[in-house]
């Protein structure tokens, strides 16, 4: 094969690689039943003013605190 034609299809495998492997080092959502307090999940019943302040999606944009 003609030198250009073995770069080209080299740098295609590379961002072929790169694009397999991204999504693995990204981090996964948290689930969405528990939060994070003090490092630790925690059930959503210990601390619901947490989920108050920081869920957009369920209490809308006037949430107490903010």
């Amino acid at each position: 094969m003609p030198r250009p034609v073995v770069r080209a299809l080299t740098g295609v495998l590379a961002l072929t690689a790169a694009a397999a492997v991204l999504p693995l080092a990204s981090p996964l959502p948290a689930a969405a039943d528990s939060i994070v307090v003090g490092g630790q999940p925690a059930p959503v019943a210990d601390s619901p003013w947490a989920v108050a302040l920081s869920s957009r999606d369920r209490f809308g944009g006037a949430r107490a605190g903010q």
